[in-house]
């Protein structure tokens, strides 16, 4: 529970540059997970499902790093729903657009591929049946996708009323969809933190939607792309922006305290990114706290806040996005050369997907993504102004 208090924020949105880092180690992490599974790496190897885990992790971390951001922005600006959605909306969709029907081509590459991997027709290999699947249920319900994709809303679609709606086309947007939905109820649902009364109403409608997710009321998904889902992990970041200021004023047992509450609180699974999360976050909260501390303060520059961490972590979104068709266009061309072996495949993919995602995120970043942010910020600047305006007239 947070005090009305709280809701005081600095004027202006405070850029904590260590998140961007982090950001660039869970996008790779991903990657990273996604060749190995493609390779058929972690479901024929003993040991190896722990790369899948950290990825999921990685995304469950992520979602955290939502609710702090946009908790962040959102106590700073101020401002009405439409200039925020309006930021938001150029911020994710013009990538996101642009690489959806690379996804849909490429969906149809790795389909063709699976006849150069010999370890497709071992028995415990699945991402052949998933992709089959896929153009499956595209083909059979083409516009459904094609509009709930449009939208970034098929990741509130259970695969009970249409198969793999979370992941056709372009499998890692199941998240983006999942934060596209609470993008739009942000504000409302930080202004109920914001407050003793109703952060109780918050805390126990997230609770109540996750429990009526995990029983099945809401049909059964594959992956947790419905809000209700995970709700709760984003209000764990805004929880985090709500306390951030208060935790680097305290003493190292307050702040540990504190971030044990934050897990103790979440009942639902999640404990590996949530103390992926309590770690980072102690150890922002002691590097601010005693700059002099050169063991913390060297450990956090050097993960985190180098210019390479922070550059690649301003790049994350398009590499998370870029990354997918990337792997199976390059399985498409590959692949074919040789009668690779699983781990031989893996050593020639994962350099080749590395290297182009790293260029094609660049070139995403700098030309669409940035282009777009600014106009994306002209027009909610535009749209604060009318409204001043109206508001001074009246």
């Amino acid at each position: 529970m947070v005090s009305a208090s709280l809701h005081e924020a600095p004027a202006a949105p405070r850029r904590i540059w260590a998140i961007e880092g982090l950001r660039a180690w869970l996008a790779w992490t991903v990657v990273l997970a996604h060749v190995i599974q493609i390779c058929g790496i972690d479901r024929l190897y003993p040991g190896m499902w722990l790369t899948q885990f950290l990825a999921t992790e990685a995304v469950k971390v992520f979602v955290i790093i939502s609710g702090f951001v946009i908790a962040n922005v959102v106590l700073a600006r101020r401002e009405s729903w439409l200039p925020y959605i309006t930021r938001r909306a150029f911020r994710i969709f013009p990538i996101y657009l642009l690489l959806l029907p690379v996804g849909a081509a490429t969906m149809y590459l790795a389909e063709q591929a699976l006849a150069f991997m010999s370890w497709s027709q071992l028995p415990g290999y699945k991402y052949d049946d998933t992709v089959r699947a896929t153009i499956s249920s595209v083909e059979a319900r083409p516009a459904a996708h094609v509009i709930l994709h449009l939208l970034l809303f098929q990741g509130i679609i259970p695969d009970s009323v249409l198969d793999n709606s979370q992941t056709s086309f372009l499998g890692p947007a199941w998240s983006l969809s999942l934060e596209w939905q609470f993008y739009l109820i942000a504000p409302l649902l930080i202004w109920m933190l914001c407050r003793r009364g109703w952060s109780l109403v918050a805390i126990g409608t997230l609770a109540s939607l996750a429990i009526a997710y995990r029983i099945g009321a809401f049909g059964h998904f594959e992956l947790p792309s419905f809000f209700p889902a995970i709700g709760y992990l984003f209000a764990v970041g805004i929880a985090s922006r709500l306390v951030f200021d208060a935790l680097k004023r305290a003493d190292f047992h307050a702040t540990a305290l504190a971030c044990a509450c934050v897990g103790a609180a979440l009942l639902f699974q999640p404990l590996f990114a949530i103390g992926i999360w309590g770690a980072f976050l102690a150890l922002l909260v002691g590097a601010a706290k005693d700059r002099h501390e050169k063991l913390g303060r060297a450990a956090t520059h050097a993960l985190f806040e180098t210019r390479f961490a922070t550059a690649m972590g301003a790049r994350s979104y398009a590499v998370y996005l870029a990354h997918w068709p990337v792997i199976q266009g390059l399985a498409f061309l590959i692949l074919p050369l040789a009668p690779f072996t699983q781990w031989q495949a893996f050593a020639v993919l994962a350099p080749a997907v590395i290297v182009a995602t790293a260029l094609l995120a660049e070139a995403l970043h700098r030309f669409v993504e940035k282009p777009m942010i600014r106009v994306g910020a002209a027009l909610a600047s535009r749209q604060n102004a009318q409204r001043a305006y109206a508001g001074g007239a009246a």
